[in-house]
Formats: C-alpha cells, structure tokens, sequence
C-alpha cells in the first residue's frame, strides 16, 4: 500500500544547508552548535554534532534535545523513534531530528542559514502554488506543499539564528487518509504553531 507522507529526512537537510553563500567572516569556534541549550540528550540519541569550525551564526535550537514530551504528546507522537539528522559544514549548518510515530513521520531542522534565503530558494525551486507568508504566534514564517513532490507539507519560521524548517506528514495508506479526511498541511501548521513558543525569543 502506498504511504502518505513519507519524508525523505536527508533531502530536507540537503534543502536547509545547500546553495548558500558564505559570509564575509567565521564567527569564533564553536565547540558545541547547541551552546545555549540545557537541556540533557536522551539516553540512546547521539549528542548534537559538534564542529570545530563553521560558518554563520551559532544554531541556539536543538530539535532532538528541546522539544520536550509534553509537545510530543499533544502532536500524537508520544513514544515516537527520535533520529538526529545534522548537517555540519560551511557555507551553512543545520541541527535536525525525524519523529517517527502514530500515523506520522515529522521533520524539524533548525539551520543557519538566513530566513530571506530560504524563502527566495522556496520560490526558486517551488514549481506548484507558491508558499504563503504567515505569521505564527507573531513570528514571521512561511507555508506550503513540501516542494519536492511529495505529499508532505512544509513550514518555515524566522530565527535570529537563521531558521527552523517543519516538514512532514502521515503515514498511512491512501484508503485510510481518505476516509478520515487528513489534511496535511493543516496538521503541519498546528505543529509548527505548538513547537514556536520553544524556540529562543527574538525575531
């Protein structure tokens, strides 16, 4: 049975760090891309990657260590596989975590690389109805289809760090999201709106 909604975790990343342009200067070293995170890694996650030596600013969001299980809970991914999935490297970096649960498969990746130029790749690349600009509890975003075909759903949210990209959808067979009348992007969106108040203030 064909599933609904199966995201293919590396081809995001590859969308949240490729075609940049580097900055004019390298921050300092950063010893760990979650310096400014208290939160303890799970007992069998690997910890958040660490580079001696990238470009841009620091990643101060770690979707694999601060988004906590009560969010989990509410978004039906309770007890959900949790796979880090970084992208460490120059021109730019991403932090990101695939939540595999329930009916769903989720994405979060949290990257550096400047708000502006994920919305100018998105219109680039996007071949369908363009992504809309919304806000999200007051924090610029945008929202559309997943760009690279597939039945997922995207959301984007502005970072003074760069910013923090929502993809996903559900897997079920197409029978099952007929006759419940799933709606993608809609499920997205909620998530993306209940995770926003975790992200560092500032936008």
């Amino acid at each position: 049975m064909r599933a609904i909604g199966v995201v293919i975790g590396a081809i995001i990343a590859g969308l949240c760090v490729s075609g940049c342009s580097a900055g004019e200067s390298s921050p300092p070293p950063v010893t760990s891309a979650t310096a400014s995170s208290s939160q303890p890694v799970p007992a069998g996650l690997a910890p958040p990657r660490q580079a001696p030596e990238i470009n841009g600013p620091l990643i101060e969001f770690d979707p694999c260590t601060n988004i906590n299980k009560a969010l989990l809970v509410s978004v039906g991914l309770a007890g959900a596989k949790i796979q880090r999935s970084d992208r460490m490297g120059s021109p730019t970096s991403s932090l990101g975590c695939i939540f595999t649960g329930g009916d769903k498969l989720i994405s979060v990746f949290s990257g550096n690389e400047a708000f502006v130029d994920q919305l100018d790749r998105d219109r680039a690349l996007r071949t369908g109805p363009p992504a809309q600009l919304i806000t999200i509890n007051g924090r610029e975003a945008f929202t559309g289809p997943n760009r690279i075909g597939d039945q997922n759903c995207t959301v984007v949210m502005r970072t003074d760090f760069g910013h923090v990209y929502v993809d996903g959808g559900y897997i079920v067979n197409r029978a099952e999201f007929q006759r419940r009348q799933l709606n993608t992007c809609a499920e997205i969106l909620r998530i993306a709106t209940l995770l926003e108040p975790l992200l560092p203030k500032g936008h």
